[in-house]
């Protein structure tokens, strides 16, 4: 073959490098073969297509370790800019080369941060075109499986548009998960599509509390409450914000609103209890003490 030169390449499209690849190599031009079709990856708008294409002729090939180092190496980018498609065939391919357990290749695929569950399911979904990871997640999440939940919704999310109940399910499994700063920008984008709904901001709080954020969880908490007035829960975390602060007036005076609203809750008189110890107020600490137990022999 002979070798092009800088304009000739300039005119060629990554669909013409293919073509001239798959003609070197029926010529057994190996290297240049593979030359070619490494053009069409720099050149295309489409290289996840391309990179794949190479992936088929280095197995093709017998070329097997080479294959299987590229498919570890592109995995990320493929299921960040390909087809789910192209992505599945590539592990695939992998599997093939390799025939690893479902172990080995879940960590695989948590190494190179692609969705691990593919591990188990990247066959029927090169078959199926109903994609169930919606409702998958949907049932992992219920049965407290949250980095399942996470692998799922973020598969969904890579062929739908983004919804308020996919965001919730990010940001509460990582949550639970302990995982603070990789639930809280979903927390926050929840809000944004809930901006009506004062549990949004309750939970936006919550986490922003959690993280000893306690000046910005006020805020939300205060907004909530803004929204429902009476609510206890609510008012409770106001509370809880000013203790934190050691403004105890303030949490005081927020736990006596609890008090006109719901005068018979346990709860709150164990909130004052506490506070009032706090404060040195021995006495206004016990009286509310007393009142839990008459409150307590009254139910029981």
């Amino acid at each position: 073959m002979e070798t092009l030169n800088a304009q000739q390449a300039l005119h060629l499209s990554p669909q013409n490098y293919l073509k001239n690849a798959l003609s070197l190599l029926r010529q057994e031009q190996l290297q240049d073969a593979l030359q070619s079709i490494d053009a069409a990856v720099i050149f295309s708008g489409n290289s996840p297509f391309y990179i794949y294409q190479k992936i088929r002729i280095l197995f093709n090939l017998g070329a097997l370790q080479s294959c299987s180092q590229l498919i570890v190496s592109q995995l990320e980018y493929l299921y960040k800019y390909g087809s789910l498609y192209i992505l599945c065939r590539s592990i695939d391919y992998y599997q093939k080369i390799n025939a690893c357990n479902l172990e080995e290749l879940e960590n695989l695929l948590k190494n190179v941060h692609v969705p691990y569950c593919l591990a188990s399911i990247y066959k029927e979904l090169m078959l199926q075109k109903q994609k169930p990871f919606l409702a998958k997640a949907r049932k992992a999440m219920v049965q407290d499986h949250y980095p399942l939940c996470i692998a799922y919704s973020d598969l969904y999310l890579k062929l739908n548009p983004v919804t308020k109940d996919l965001v919730y399910m990010k940001a509460y499994s990582y949550h639970m998960l302990g995982q603070l700063q990789q639930a809280l920008p979903y927390y926050r984008e929840y809000l944004k599509l809930n901006l009506k709904d004062p549990k949004a901001y309750i939970e936006l709080g919550a986490i922003l509390l959690e993280m000893g954020q306690v000046s910005e969880a006020l805020e939300y908490f205060e907004k909530a409450s803004y929204m429902e007035p009476t609510n206890k829960e609510y008012l409770s975390y106001i509370a809880e914000c000013h203790i934190a602060s050691k403004k105890y007036d303030s949490a005081i005076a927020t736990y006596q609103t609890i008090e006109k609203y719901y005068s018979t809750d346990i709860q709150n008189y164990f909130n004052l209890s506490y506070v009032y110890r706090k404060i040195n107020k021995k006495h206004l600490s016990k009286r509310y003490l007393k009142k839990v137990r008459q409150q307590l022999k009254t139910k029981y």
